[in-house]
């Protein structure tokens, strides 16, 4: 019998126990969560790629060096010509008339999950876009959808020979078109010479962050609409009273019994969901509630709870639109409310060149649209 060589059998061991852990670590296959490392990988190559004398050539390179265990996902996502993901990267400006300027970076699949929604995968927007309805958007001009004008049904029994009642009014149409979405974010540098785990993970995180607020709180506004951004979930909200009872938890019962009731007009929610503040989110899930799902944000105010019914809430994404721009060469300013760097003689401040400072920035841009054909239900001042 030859001798057993106990090193051996004890590494092959270790390497199997490793991948099972892995394995079940990694969980049940996640589109959204898929979705997202590619492009956040993407992101990074061509980040990489814009320091290099090559340019945007050399993202392939990038991604062989950078991710070799896993190159044929990467290289997928920046040759397949369509898909889940489209995103294009350039150093220079992209122009419309030559989709091919700078190569596309994709996913593979067949369902677009709207890419500043699969960045920031805890955002409302991404929560509520799950939920309900998601289209994709044409390129230009508007999506009809239509939606059923809710009232009292007429009568669906009659007798032999009777005629049948027609309904009147029976649809609405609601009209969706792609607003631009942009985002800015620079980086220094010093923090793409770090190692390939730790700017992944920076640039996951900053993106997420700023996507999500960035994008709810003019979800979670009462803005009107505008030929720019979409209107906010709170336009004609029903107001709903707030209970005062001793009792938090049975106010906080009553409180969410009369947000869901009200969204019932007159046909009751077929699929409610809360948001509110963190405060009330984390007492609703200490309370043990079994109630409708709560979403946290925080731009919903202390003490204000929302209600709406997700399946009327309808997200569109143009497939096409998702474009990505490294640029360490430019003048921008550093503001939420940027302004032209000159305009009459007025200089914007503060100003920012990249080139100087030895930054990087980062553009992205994405066409979104959405609309809630029911209105939502808010109350404040809850005692709970």
């Amino acid at each position: 019998m030859p001798a057993i060589d106990l090193a051996t059998e004890l590494n092959a061991h270790k390497n199997l126990l490793i991948g099972i852990e892995r394995r079940l670590r990694k969980g049940a296959p996640n589109p959204m969560r898929d979705a997202r490392r590619k492009i956040v990988k993407s992101i990074v190559c061509v980040l990489h790629a814009n320091k290099s004398p090559g340019g945007l050539s050399e993202a392939e390179a990038f991604a062989k060096r950078l991710y070799p265990g896993s190159y044929p996902e990467i290289q997928n996502t920046l040759r397949v010509p369509s898909g889940v993901l489209k995103t294009r990267a350039a150093i220079g400006p992209a122009v419309t008339s030559d989709p091919a300027w700078a190569g596309d970076l994709v996913g593979d699949g067949d369902f677009y999950l709207g890419a500043f929604a699969t960045l920031a995968p805890q955002s409302v927007l991404s929560q509520l876009g799950m939920r309900g309805l998601r289209v994709d958007l044409p390129n230009s001009g508007r999506l009809r959808i239509p939606t059923s004008q809710t009232t009292d049904p007429p009568p669906v029994f009659i007798g032999e020979g009777d005629p049948i009642p027609a309904r009147r009014g029976w649809l609405a149409n609601t009209s969706l078109s792609a607003k631009k979405a942009a985002l800015l974010s620079v980086y220094t540098n010093e923090l793409l010479k770090r190692s390939v785990p730790t700017i992944e993970a920076v640039v996951s995180r900053m993106l997420a962050q700023d996507v999500a607020r960035g994008i709810d709180k003019q979800l979670l506004s009462s803005n009107a609409a505008t030929a720019d951004a979409p209107a906010g979930i709170l336009v004609g909200a029903i107001p709903v009273a707030a209970a005062a009872l001793a009792d938090p938890q049975a106010s906080m019962v009553l409180d969410i019994g009369d947000l869901v009731g009200a969204l019932a007009d007159p046909a009751a929610a077929t699929n409610p969901v809360l948001i509110a503040n963190p405060i009330q989110a984390t007492r609703y899930g200490l309370y043990g509630a079994s109630g409708p799902p709560m979403i946290a944000s925080e731009f919903v105010p202390a003490g204000t709870v929302i209600a709406l019914d997700a399946g009327d809430f309808v997200v569109g994404y143009d497939s096409t639109s998702f474009n990505i721009d490294v640029s360490d060469e430019s003048l921008i300013h550093e503001s939420d409310a940027a302004e032209p760097i000159v305009d009459s003689s007025v200089i914007a401040s503060p100003v920012r060149s990249l080139y100087q400072t030895d930054c990087a920035g980062l553009r992205l841009i994405e066409g979104i649209d959405w609309a809630l054909t029911s209105p939502a239900a808010v109350i404040t001042d809850v005692s709970w």
